[in-house]
């Protein structure tokens, strides 16, 4: 997001509400800036986390903090708190989350978050939003976002696997590109739960295919695989190997949805029945 011109995040008219908290950020990056109005939550340690950073807990609350878990776009683990309830909001300023600014600073970074009333939102470059599996699911609020009016809401989550949203209602008129986010009031109290990708194909909503590709280990071949496997669907790859490699195909025979059958001029018999049989 650009800088604004007279370096105000949000608007006069609605002062916003903000909050200090000391958090540690699982990031691989040795530094990691992150503008402000990126959406974050700020949620409570799970048992096990709390125990491996149990020398940051201590040194935060010798500065009057508990220590809490930060979960951001640049966040690499987030395992355990897909369901964790936590406060959802934006960043008041820009912070650096890397590794190298948490051991500086004791093992945890103080950030300040707006929680409710008018905030810009940081909106993401369509080269930095995440895609989407399943054209069935909206997973985050960057997902197809190219504008927006006032008294359209939008969804703000910290991260596009998580399944807590929260809501805010557009201000004034936005598009895509814009040198400044999008201007909303966020409402604290609001949350929309999203299923998950296993609810949702046991709901049938989503409907695993079993796909032939054949010719699956040359370098067209791979890449569809991958392509179809991230789709969800159930890949059987078929290559006589005299053009394809096995190395192509190398970091896809572990996935549970990935078979692979070698097909032989003299084992075309035993192929074809094979393969009738899986696709029925």
């Amino acid at each position: 997001m650009s800088a604004v011109s007279d370096d105000s995040l949000f608007s006069p008219a609605v002062a916003p509400v903000t909050r200090s908290y000391a958090v540690v950020a699982k990031v691989d990056k040795e530094h990691a800036w992150m503008q402000r109005g990126t959406v974050v939550q700020v949620s409570d340690f799970l048992l096990g986390d709390s125990l491996k950073d149990s020398k940051a807990v201590t040194k935060a609350e010798r500065a009057g903090h508990t220590l809490k878990r930060l979960l951001c776009p640049m966040c690499t683990n987030v395992t355990g708190y897909e369901k964790v309830d936590g406060v959802v909001g934006v960043l008041a300023e820009a912070v650096d989350v890397g590794k190298a600014n948490m051991k500086l600073h004791g093992g945890f970074v103080t950030i300040t978050i707006a929680i409710e009333n008018a905030a810009e939102v940081y909106v993401p470059p369509p080269s930095d939003m995440p895609t989407v599996a399943h054209d069935i699911i909206k997973i985050g609020w960057t997902s197809n976002l190219k504008s927006k009016v006032p008294s359209q809401t939008i969804t703000l989550q910290a991260r596009k696997d998580l399944g807590r949203f929260r809501v805010a209602t557009v201000l004034a008129p936005w598009t895509l590109g814009d040198a400044v986010g999008i201007h909303a009031c966020l409402h604290p109290q609001i949350f929309v739960t999203e299923p998950t990708l296993d609810e949702l194909e046991k709901q049938g909503l989503i409907v695993t295919q079993r796909i032939l590709v054949t010719g699956g280990a040359g370098f067209l071949g791979s890449h569809l695989c991958r392509r179809l496997l991230q789709d969800n669907n159930d890949v059987l790859c078929v290559d006589n190997y005299f053009t394809g490699s096995k190395e192509n195909i190398s970091d896809l025979t572990a996935h549970p949805n990935f078979t692979v059958m070698a097909c032989r001029h003299g084992l075309f018999i035993i192929w074809l029945i094979c393969l009738l049989a899986w696709l029925l």
